[in-house]
């Protein structure tokens, strides 16, 4: 995976850079500001951006992030936070960010995220994303609409195949993943959903007028998955 690493804390974006690449990933910069990361990220067109939630000189993390978003939808982005703070969470989210990982976090931790984004899924602790789910503002929407709102594409595609009742194999040929993915799209769309099982899923959605969004795309905001 290819990857720019973006925080202004220079010993730890050095040694991160460091840890990462002997995990075989290729850094193909480091930024120390928002300037800085967008010349990088033009210039370098990596898989993901890792990029801290506070930059130097009061730049929020996440508006940088809306930018390079729109500049560079290919990339994908995971915030790098020293606290978990589900209002933080559910705003990155809506900036279009697949990833939250603590900087306390163990290497493996962080090496598993990056594993998890490059794969299509949304890599944030389902504990913290349901926290995040309840610190969304109410809006004149339904809470259903809200709640499918935090699912990316692939998981709207899987949601709508649980309501047709497939399997997850099935889920895997429909949209020619591998089972094991499947498996996984299936249970974040539970743990976004805030239910335990797929007859909940399914019961959650059944009412016209959220199946209806789900169906014609009219929900969501999160990056497509692979």
């Amino acid at each position: 995976m290819r990857l720019v690493i973006c925080d202004d804390h220079r010993l730890l974006t050095e040694a991160l850079a460091s840890m990462l690449s002997t995990q075989g990933h290729v850094i193909e910069g480091i930024a120390y500001s928002a300037d800085e990361l967008l010349r990088v990220v033009a210039a370098s067109d990596p898989d993901v951006c890792l990029l801290d939630v506070n930059l130097a000189g009061g730049t929020e993390g996440l508006t940088v992030a809306r930018e390079l978003l729109e500049l560079h939808p290919r990339t994908k982005v995971v915030i790098l936070s020293a606290v978990s703070d589900p209002s933080v969470v559910a705003e990155a989210i809506d900036a279009g960010v697949v990833g939250f990982v603590r900087k306390d976090q163990n290497a493996s931790r962080i090496v598993s995220t990056l594993d998890r984004v490059a794969t299509g899924e949304m890599a944030i602790d389902g504990d913290l994303l349901r926290a995040a789910v309840r610190a969304t503002p109410t809006s004149p929407r339904s809470d259903t609409s809200r709640m499918l709102s935090f699912l990316t594409a692939k998981e709207r595609a899987v949601l709508l195949l649980l309501v047709d009742g497939s399997s997850t194999a099935e889920i895997a040929r429909s949209l020619g993943i591998a089972t094991s993915t499947a498996r996984t799209h299936v249970q974040n769309v539970l743990v976004k959903l805030g239910v335990h099982s797929r007859l909940q899923a399914t019961a959650l959605i059944a009412n016209a007028d959220a199946l209806g969004e789900l169906r014609s795309g009219t929900v969501g905001h999160g990056q497509p998955g692979p």
